[in-house]
């Protein structure tokens, strides 16, 4: 069985015509809107524009980010990511003049597209002049976005020692839930000494990505690094304290909860090597059983997301077995043919994740 992300129905490879053609159309993209906003075109007319540039560049960039998470020593891929992120400096020196001219639009005439008006508006608000806003994108280039780079490529290819036996770290941490405790505590103690080893370089690429954010946060006239987070995910600090307050009250289920397993493994308190210790008597599963388990269970609760279930099983949109050199971030990417999602609102949240570097005016607040 393969475990392995399938990456050809984007493109077939870095020297394809495929992808070539996807490449210099991008840059075309670029300049069109560029020239659209230096004559202030209508919106609808900026908008498609807008529209075919990311139509463009998510399978471009899907790809390459798929290929480096997988395999963080992937030269090439590093390297044609590198090249983009530069290619995408074009569109990031657009963002301020862009964020502007949305904000001077009307929302009632710009149909779906209409959040993307009204957070413009917003965010409008805390740009920087457009020098100082074009300065901070080409700065990050060689700060917020390689601090980021140095922190996933670090991490891996951590390994730690188990029982004599080298592994990346998620396969030890797979070891927390090995129902023999001697076994889980040596992955714990594995585990901390391997991330101690790493903590200085670690360190600087927190600070490197978190500092610059919040140097620009204080520029832009936030009141704290939270509310640009808030914005940019879409809740206000009401809900966010709704929820924490939400977790609080919950807490003496949990304390209990972790009291009666103690229990039930003979100890008077958790470790941490306990926290996901198995209870009772289980069974090893393999791929295809843990595939249509998922897909019958799914299939009981919400039909169509058992069928989606399935197409991502059936066309590999997953790579699923913990490795050296593999990031232990998404390990997933939404196939569709390659192909953008045709709604506006759906592209606009794609440009909000990180490492997706097209939100309009904050571009190094999200975390790494």
């Amino acid at each position: 069985m393969e475990t392995t992300w399938d990456l050809t129905p984007l493109f077939p490879g870095l020297e394809s015509p495929e992808f070539q053609r996807a490449w210099e159309s991008l840059k075309g993209r670029i300049g069109e809107l560029k020239g659209l906003l230096e004559r202030e075109a209508p919106l609808l007319e900026v908008l498609a524009a807008l529209d075919a540039f990311l139509e463009e560049a998510t399978p471009l960039r899907a790809y390459l980010y798929a290929r480096y998470s997988a395999d963080t020593r992937d030269e090439a891929a590093l390297a044609k990511l590198s090249e983009l992120e530069v290619l995408f400096l074009d569109f990031q020196r657009l963002r301020p003049r862009l964020t502007r001219y949305l904000a001077l639009q009307d929302p009632e005439e710009a149909g779906p597209y209409r959040l993307l008006v009204e957070e413009a508006k917003e965010e409008a608000l805390h740009l920087m002049p457009e020098g100082e806003e074009v300065l901070a994108a080409e700065l990050s280039l060689s700060g917020r976005q390689a601090w980021d780079k140095l922190h996933e490529s670090l991490t891996s290819q951590i390994t730690a020692v188990v029982d004599g036996e080298e592994m990346p770290i998620t396969k030890v941490r797979n070891l927390y839930f090995h129902p023999e405790e001697a076994v889980r505590k040596k992955a714990y103690e594995a585990e901390l000494k391997a991330w101690e080893a790493h903590e200085v370089p670690l360190a600087f690429a927190l600070n490197g990505v978190k500092g610059e954010a919040s140097v620009l946060n204080r520029r832009r006239g936030y009141r704290d690094d939270l509310e640009p987070t808030l914005f940019q995910n879409r809740i206000t600090r009401k809900a966010l304290q709704a929820m924490q307050e939400a977790v609080r009250e919950s807490l003496p289920l949990f304390r209990r909860y972790f009291l009666l397993k103690a229990k039930a493994l003979g100890k008077e308190r958790l470790d941490w090597w306990d926290l996901f210790a198995p209870l009772g008597r289980g069974r090893r599963w393999s791929l295809e059983e843990a595939q249509s388990f998922i897909v019958e269970k799914l299939a009981t609760l919400v039909p169509k997301a058992a069928k989606v279930a399935e197409m991502a099983f059936h066309e590999r949109w997953m790579d699923l077995l913990p490795r050296k050199v593999r990031w232990a971030g998404p390990t997933a990417w939404p196939g569709a043919g390659g192909k953008a999602s045709s709604s506006p609102t759906t592209r606009r949240a794609l440009s909000r994740c990180p490492p997706w570097p097209t939100s309009w005016a904050t571009p190094t607040t999200t975390s790494p």
